[in-house]
């Protein structure tokens, strides 16, 4: 049987732990003991090199759980292994497929890979295909606005003690930082993919049409496997606020990002993202 690798690389607040869970339930699907796994960001990006420790540290576990869960030390002994040799890694996405029947599609969905290197891009292709794997990358965008202006929110609410008068600032603090750039610029996401990746490995799609029949088989074909049918009414993760920013703020992050949003619409053409991106039909025009 053909084994399948996706390689989820954002972006965040598009979609992505709704689409995992679709997935992680299909009845060709393995996909481990995580959604996101935060190995390669860990390595290769300065931002998040403090995920290494933090998914290391056995007594981080024991202050949350206050009980030295037996998962999640299983889960911490993966990740040393992770980080102390590569190659863990890849051999234990091969132990969640070779010889397991039925299941033919394992992965990996971090949405910060969105900032990884060509030369991890490099290693993480060779290494899956010398152990047999077809690797798919799968990159679903969303409107850059909307995309900070929902990942403030999430932010907020898994935060403690957050007052409800200040989203303004937090974006206005914020949508301009290293974490939220990574994130947002599709356009050198696109470039490093497309460095190492041939086109029919790659496919794009779009959070504002996620939750529709066509695009779930799209991405299934794109997977090999079969259409299942998704429940769509349920929606994981939603930043629920009455707030409203003001548009003069959007255009704010609107002009940072324009280069992104035109990158999109030269790409995929102006008249569907206009007709996707309330932003960039908003904003547009200088």
């Amino acid at each position: 049987m053909n084994k399948t690798f996706v390689l989820g690389v954002g972006c965040q607040k598009g979609g992505t732990t709704w689409l995992y869970r679709y997935l992680n339930m299909h009845h060709a699907a393995n996909m481990g003991f995580k959604k996101e796994y935060h190995v390669f960001d860990a390595l290769y990006l300065p931002e998040f090199a403090h995920l290494k420790s933090r998914n290391t540290d056995f007594y981080r576990l024991f202050r949350r759980w206050r009980v030295f869960k037996i998962s999640k030390m299983k889960e911490v002994f993966k990740y040393r292994c992770f980080y102390r040799d590569i190659s863990c890694y890849f051999n234990y996405f091969s132990s969640l497929v070779d010889g397991a029947g039925s299941i033919s599609l394992t992965g990996d969905i971090t949405p910060s890979y969105a900032g990884l290197p060509v030369e991890a891009l490099v290693k993480i292709k060779k290494e899956l295909e010398d152990r047999g794997f077809a690797v798919k990358v799968l990159f679903i965008m969303r409107d850059p606005v909307e995309r900070c202006i929902s990942s403030m929110r999430m932010t907020r609410r898994n935060a403690a003690n957050t007052p409800e008068n200040d989203e303004v600032e937090d974006l206005i603090e914020n949508y301009k930082t290293p974490i939220y750039k990574i994130r947002t610029q599709y356009e050198k996401t696109i470039r490093n993919i497309e460095t190492v990746f041939d086109s029919h490995d790659v496919h794009y799609e779009f959070y504002e049409r996620l939750f529709d029949p066509g695009s779930i088989r799209g991405i299934t074909d794109f997977l090999s496997i079969d259409y299942v049918e998704p429940d769509f009414g349920r929606k994981v993760n939603v930043s629920r606020t009455n707030n409203l920013i003001d548009d003069d703020v959007k255009r704010e992050v609107f002009d940072y990002y324009r280069p992104t949003f035109e990158f999109v619409a030269e790409r995929f053409g102006r008249d569907f993202i206009q007709g996707l991106w309330p932003s960039y039909e908003k904003f547009k025009e200088p």
